[in-house]
C-alpha cells in the first residue's frame, strides 16, 4: 500500500463520487480508495458476497495513494460537500475539505480485500432504461415479494414479482431499448437493487447486462470520466 501521507486528490465536481460513497454505505462498513494513473477507483465485494460495486472517477490527482476508511464516517462528512472536494491524507487521518469546511477521519489499517469479479462475465442481452423505471419496478414488486424477476423476450422487457401475497407485472418495453441473442428469466433480491438505485438520478439511463440465472450487471455512466457498476448475484430456485 502507498504511504498514507501520499494521497491527495481534487474534485471539481464531486457529486457522483458522493453518490458512489452513499451506495457503498448501504452494503459495506469500510472502503478502499485507490488513486493512481489519473484515476480514482473503488472496487468492493460486500461481506455476504452477494454484490460487487465498482466506481471510477478522474479527479486531479496531486499525489497517488491507497487508503482504507470507514465508509459510514466518510458518508456523514460528505453530506456537507458542495461544489468542490479535496481528499488529502495527514499522517493517520484523511482530510475532507469542501469550500470553507474541513473534516478529518481516521485511516484504517490495510485490510485484506476480495478481488473484483472476473472480467470473463458474458452477457447475452443488454437493456437500457431510465433509472426511474427501475425504481418503479422495485416499488411495485415490494408489494408482493422480496425478489424481482426480470424477463426479456425478443425486444420486450418485463418486470415481475410473485409470492403467496399475489403477483405483479410491469411492462416497460415501450420505454427501453433491448438488444440480445436470447431470452432471459432471472431473479434478484429486491433490497439490494433498492439500495443501489435509490442514490441514482431518476432521469439518467442505466444499462443492464442480463442472462438467465446469471449475475446482473448494472452500469451507469455519469459523464466522460465518472461511472459506477453494480454486479448482483441471482436468486436461483430449486
Amino acid at each position: 500500500m502507498q504511504e498514507v501521507n501520499n494521497l491527495w486528490v481534487v474534485f471539481d465536481q464531486p457529486k457522483w463520487f458522493v453518490s458512489a460513497v452513499n451506495i457503498c454505505a448501504s452494503f459495506l462498513d469500510d472502503v478502499r480508495i485507490k488513486a493512481e494513473d489519473g484515476k480514482l477507483e473503488i472496487n468492493e465485494l460486500d461481506p455476504a458476497r452477494i454484490c460487487w460495486i465498482g466506481a471510477e472517477f478522474e479527479p486531479e490527482i496531486q499525489r497517488p495513494g491507497e487508503i482504507y476508511v470507514n465508509v459510514h464516517e466518510l458518508k456523514r462528512v460528505l453530506k456537507f460537500v458542495k461544489d468542490n472536494l479535496i481528499l488529502r491524507t495527514h499522517e493517520n487521518r484523511l482530510e475532507i475539505k469542501s469550500n470553507n469546511t474541513s473534516f478529518k477521519i481516521p485511516i484504517l489499517p490495510e485490510l485484506e480485500k476480495e478481488e473484483k469479479p472476473q472480467e470473463g462475465l458474458e452477457y447475452k442481452c443488454m437493456a437500457s432504461l431510465e433509472v426511474k423505471l427501475l425504481k418503479e419496478a422495485i416499488k411495485r414488486a415490494e408489494v408482493v415479494s422480496d425478489e424481482l424477476e426480470i424477463h426479456v423476450k425478443g425486444t420486450r422487457l418485463v418486470f415481475k414479482a410473485e409470492s403467496d401475497l399475489g403477483e405483479m407485472t410491469y411492462d416497460v418495453s415501450e420505454d427501453c431499448a433491448v438488444q440480445g441473442e436470447e431470452d432471459v428469466v432471472s431473479r434478484y433480491t429486491l433490497s439490494y437493487l433498492r439500495d443501489f438505485v435509490r442514490h441514482l438520478p431518476n432521469d439518467r439511463e442505466i444499462d443492464l447486462g442480463l442472462r438467465t440465472d446469471y449475475p446482473l450487471k448494472a452500469l451507469m455512466i455519469f459523464n466522460e470520466s465518472d461511472s459506477i457498476k453494480f454486479i448482483l448475484a441471482p436468486r436461483i430456485r430449486d
